[in-house]
């Protein structure tokens, strides 16, 4: 296998910064808006975004017949299921409870990967996902584990944990097909009509009771250009070239940037778990990639030119 390059993986760990950050402006943007709101309006400012840059980037660009139903299916699993699951769900649960569920995405991402695409999942990579997910769990307990836990919450949370596994494998079969930008792009549309009916439905009234001021809508602008446009771009940057086991594993460093951007813009404190459980993580990383390298014969992902 050809060394990826070094570009691919600042790809990857700029998606996990993104939406790292973006718990920190959901939180802003929840002062003002419904849940339902929030991801409606996000995506529908995603879509104009993805719109205006890919007639410069991928003009024509258009999905084959024969391929509209994994669009279909991947915008079905992700924005709309892990959305609306991880939203709801978050309503029942803690941040904490809802923050390790998630990060299990990684780790049943390679299994799901292995029995569905054959993907070959190296033991470095298996490796590198346990220590990592000890270390996320080191991050998001930092306060104690005396946490009461609805099993609604668990449910939806692990609704949204099997939707971004789907998501993940159904981005392989287009991601070598089509430009990032036209995959992220169709995608988002598709979500934003599947949105649509329960945006109305439930949220119109509140929506429109609300007088939006400078704050919420950059907060909202923030959100479409980067979480949900430049993140999902890098993501199937990263899928095509390094594999969605590996890219997935990047998943673990979601809470550890939330915990800096939380500090630096909300003021929320350090402590020594903490600190430890973020080098955890990076420690998993780096062993899944380094032994990657010696160990895996590169077949994970087939590299098309056409």
């Amino acid at each position: 296998m050809k060394k990826s390059s070094p570009l691919v993986y600042i790809y990857t760990l700029s998606a996990m910064l993104f939406w790292g950050l973006s718990y920190v402006w959901v939180k802003i943007a929840y002062e003002y808006y419904q849940p339902l709101t929030v991801v409606f309006l996000r995506l529908a400012l995603s879509t104009v975004f993805l719109w205006i840059i890919a007639r410069f980037m991928a003009p024509g660009e258009s999905i084959k017949k024969g391929d509209k139903r994994y669009f279909l299916l991947l915008a079905f699993f992700e924005p709309f299921c892990y959305f609306l699951a991880e939203s709801f769900g978050l309503k029942y649960v803690s941040a904490a409870v809802g923050s390790i569920i998630i990060a299990t995405i990684p780790v049943f991402t390679p299994l799901a990967a292995y029995f569905m695409l054959r993907e070959k999942v190296g033991w470095g990579t298996l490796a590198g996902l346990a220590v990592s997910f000890v270390g996320v769990g080191l991050i998001v307990f930092n306060q104690g584990f005396g946490i009461e836990v609805s099993a609604k919450g668990v449910v939806l949370m692990f609704l949204a944990v099997f939707s971004g596994v789907f998501y993940g494998l159904l981005l392989k079969k287009v991601s070598h097909k089509y430009s990032a930008l036209t995959v992220v792009k169709y995608q988002n549309i598709i979500g934003l009509a599947l949105f649509l009916p329960l945006f109305l439905f439930f949220d119109w009234g509140h929506f429109i009771g609300v007088t939006p001021d400078f704050r919420v809508i950059s907060v909202l602008a923030l959100l479409a250009v980067f979480p949900s446009s430049l993140a999902f771009v890098f993501i199937t940057i990263g899928v095509r070239n390094i594999g969605i086991s590996r890219v997935n594993l990047f998943t673990n460093f979601i809470p550890v940037s939330t915990a800096v951007f939380s500090f630096f813009l909300l003021g929320e404190r350090f402590n020594a778990l903490k600190l430890v459980g973020m080098a955890v993580v990076i420690a998993g990383l780096l062993l899944s990639e380094l032994t990657s390298r010696h160990n895996e014969t590169g077949e994970m992902i087939p590299r098309y030119d056409g």
